[in-house]
C-alpha cells in the first residue's frame, strides 16, 4: 500500500497558539530579543502575530519597539515594514500598539506599504499620541490609501459637546416638558414658535499641525489635495506619480510654506496651478505634467516667486512618459528670465 503524500506545513501565521508559543518560548532569551528587533524592522505582520501568541516575545517586543521609538529629540523616528508576501492582518492595531509606545516620534516612515495601509492605519496615524508633534511623514507607494482615508489622517474632529452624546436640538423640547410638568404649561404662540437654528458646526482642527514633510509618491488612488488645508507648516511635498490627482491648482496655495514640491507625472499639473504655487517655493519638479510654455512663463516670473532656484522639466526626447506641452523655445526663455535658477531637464 502506497503511503500517502506529505501533508504540507503550515505557514507559521497558522499554527495553533499553544504550538507557535512553545516554539518561541523556547528560544533564549536574547534569541527572542533580536528576533523581535529584526521582526520590528522587517515585518510588523509577524512582529504582530509573535506578540500575540508567545509572552516571552510581547516583553521583548515591546522593549525593541520602545528602545527603536523613544530615541529622544528631534532625531526620534521609526519605518516600520510588512513584506508583501505577509499573511493578510489588520494592520491598524499592531500600528496603533506600536505608536502609542511612542510619544516623542517626530518622523514616520510608512512607505512601500502597498495594500496594507488605508483607512485603519490612516486613522492610527491621525489619533496617535506623537500626532501633534510629528514633523515627516513618508506614505509613498501606499496604495490603498484613498481621499477619504487621508482626511481621517489629517483631521481631528471636536468631539460634540452635551451629556451622553445628547443633541442640542432636543434641548428646547425638553425645556417644555419640564415647564409642563411643573404645570406652567406654555402659551399657543410659544408652542407654535419655530426652533432656533443650531450653530454652525465648529471647522475641522488638524492632527498634524507640525509637520514639515509629506511623501505620498505613487498613491495612485489620491485625487484632490485638499488636505492641504490642514497641515499648516508643510514645507516638503511627494507627489510624484499620483496620477488621478486633478485638483492642485485649487489647493496648492493653501500652503503657503511650502518649499519644495515633486508634483513629476502628475498631469493634473497644469499652467493654472504654476499661477497659484507659493510666492516662497524654492524648488519644483514638474516633468511629465501638463505644463504649458504658459505656465514656464508664470514662473518666470520673479516677482511671483522670487525664491525659486531649481525646476525640473522632461527632456524632450528618450522619456517613456509623454514629454509634456512645453516646448524648447519655452525652456530657454525661463532660463533667460531666471537666470539665478537652475533648470534641469530630466529623462524617466
Amino acid at each position: 500500500m502506497a503511503a500517502p503524500p506529505p501533508s504540507t506545513p503550515a505557514p507559521p501565521s497558522a499554527l495553533p497558539p499553544p504550538v507557535a508559543r512553545s516554539l518561541v518560548d523556547a528560544l533564549p532569551d536574547d534569541l527572542i530579543a533580536d528576533l523581535a528587533a529584526r521582526l520590528l524592522a522587517a515585518d510588523i505582520a509577524w512582529f504582530w502575530i509573535l506578540s500575540r501568541v508567545s509572552a516571552a516575545f510581547k516583553r521583548a517586543a515591546e522593549e525593541a519597539a520602545a528602545r527603536k521609538t523613544r530615541l529622544g529629540g528631534d532625531a526620534a523616528s521609526v519605518a516600520f515594514r510588512r513584506k508583501a508576501a505577509s499573511a493578510p492582518l489588520e494592520p491598524a492595531v499592531p500600528l496603533a500598539r506600536l505608536l502609542r509606545h511612542s510619544p516623542g516620534l517626530v518622523a514616520l516612515d510608512l512607505s512601500g506599504g502597498y495594500w496594507w495601509v488605508g483607512a485603519e492605519a490612516a486613522a492610527a496615524v491621525g489619533a496617535a499620541p506623537c500626532a501633534r508633534r510629528l514633523r515627516a511623514l513618508r506614505l509613498g507607494s501606499c496604495e490603498r490609501l484613498t481621499d477619504a482615508d487621508l482626511a481621517r489622517m489629517v483631521v481631528c474632529l471636536p468631539r460634540a459637546e452635551g451629556r451622553g452624546g445628547a443633541s442640542s436640538r432636543g434641548a428646547p423640547d425638553a425645556e417644555r416638558e419640564a415647564a409642563a410638568a411643573k404645570g406652567g404649561g406654555e402659551t399657543r404662540d410659544q408652542a407654535l414658535s419655530p426652533t432656533p437654528p443650531l450653530p454652525p458646526p465648529p471647522p475641522p482642527l488638524p492632527s498634524l499641525p507640525a509637520l514639515r514633510v509629506l511623501s505620498l509618491r505613487s498613491c495612485r488612488q489620491l485625487r484632490s489635495a485638499a488636505f492641504l488645508r490642514l497641515l499648516p507648516s508643510l514645507d516638503t511635498l511627494d507627489l510624484a506619480w499620483c496620477v488621478e490627482l486633478s485638483d492642485l491648482e485649487t489647493h496648492v496655495a493653501c500652503a503657503p510654506r511650502l518649499r519644495v514640491l515633486d508634483a513629476t507625472g502628475v498631469e493634473g499639473a497644469n499652467d493654472a496651478m504654476c499661477a497659484r504655487l507659493p510666492r516662497g517655493l524654492e524648488e519644483l519638479r514638474i516633468a511629465m505634467t501638463s505644463v504649458s510654455d504658459e505656465g514656464l512663463r508664470w514662473l518666470g516670473d520673479a516677482g511671483a516667486l522670487p525664491a525659486l532656484r531649481r525646476v525640473a522639466l522632461a527632456r524632450r526626447s528618450n522619456n517613456l512618459w509623454a514629454d509634456g506641452r512645453h516646448t524648447d523655445a519655452g525652456v530657454e526663455e525661463l532660463r533667460r528670465r531666471r537666470p539665478g535658477a537652475e533648470v534641469e531637464l530630466v529623462s524617466v
